[in-house]
């Protein structure tokens, strides 16, 4: 049980530093190369977190682990509004906009849906994964022009462009080794302890890869660019159902568990829209309505910790 618990420590530390190191290189490249701040947040910043996902998927489908893989991604969804989201808003209330929830919110929303509806027939074909990764290159197109880049953007975390290309280089270097690392951890763990994967999927797994999201909304929050905060988590979502699903299942056509057909998947899309309507009250998360949202995902692992009992 130490040799896995230890593969997941240290998969986990690498899978934090590695979605740092990528996003803090993206980011700085992106401005050099006078790229627009809103799309950083919502595309490099968003998206890059969400590549520890992406890593895991990959390795998960490629070793046959579909339950570990298909957890990840619905978990790390909701863990990302309910956990990352909500703890960002309870620590500084957050402001939105009507723009935002109406392009990225519902961008989130749709990629929501599409996910749910390739799942529906117990299995993401190659050709579906290939729809889902396109309508993700549509709505980065679409960003890319409704976007104009600031030129005065500048701050003090922005590094020049040698550090910023070995950032990211560390970054995709860590990135898959801590995912390999995760993966072998999580499995054998489960199967040490007689949990389901799909539980392991959707709780240390999902929790795990959210750390560089994390990371980035608290950091956000803590400097006061809170607009920053709700980008990288609708990015986010919007990754992990459309290119971490795509990109998997294109290695391998993903089976879909029939619990997540049941339940998981249906919790997801109620949370997520759960959450844009917090966000539309008086476009603000308020720290209560932070608090509302972790409570929810504290009844949500309740709720798992019965389904792994039943299995002890």
């Amino acid at each position: 049980m130490l040799f896995h618990v230890s593969h997941l420590l240290i998969g986990g530390a690498l899978l934090y530093f590695g979605g740092d190191w990528i996003v803090d290189g993206a980011r700085s490249l992106a401005v050099r190369l006078r790229i627009s701040p809103l799309l950083v947040s919502m595309v490099l910043i968003g998206f890059g977190t969400s590549a520890p996902e992406l890593f895991v998927g990959i390795t998960a489908v490629s070793n046959g682990h579909f339950d570990i893989a298909m957890g990840n991604v619905i978990g790390s969804n909701i863990a990302n509004l309910l956990l990352v989201l909500a703890l960002t808003a309870v620590i500084t209330p957050i402001a939105t906009t009507r723009r935002l929830l109406w392009i990225d919110g519902g961008a989130a929303l749709t990629a929501t849906l599409g996910f749910i509806l390739v799942c529906l027939d117990g299995e993401v074909s190659r050709i579906e994964a290939g729809i889902l990764i396109a309508a993700l290159l549509a709505f980065v197109y679409y960003r890319l022009k409704a976007d104009v880049a600031d030129e005065d953007e500048e701050d003090d975390e922005i590094f020049d462009m040698p550090k910023a290309a070995l950032l990211a280089v560390l970054g995709l270097i860590a990135l898959p080794v801590g995912a390999h690392l995760f993966v072998v951890g999580a499995v054998g763990s489960a199967t040490y302890m007689g949990v389901p994967e799909a539980v392991i999927g959707l709780t240390v797994v999902a929790i795990g890869t959210s750390l560089p999201e994390m990371a980035a909304c608290l950091s956000a929050a803590a400097k006061k660019q809170r607009d920053m905060a709700i980008g990288n988590i609708l990015g986010s979502n919007v990754f992990n159902s459309t290119v971490v699903i795509g990109g998997a299942s294109l290695f391998v056509p993903m089976q879909v568990s029939e619990r997540f057909l049941m339940s998981d998947l249906w919790l997801m899309l109620g949370f997520t829209f759960a959450a844009l309507f917090l966000m539309r009250t008086a476009f603000q998360l308020s720290r209560i309505e932070g608090g509302l949202m972790l409570v929810a995902y504290t009844g949500y692992l309740w709720m798992l910790s019965g389904t792994v009992s039943l299995h002890l």
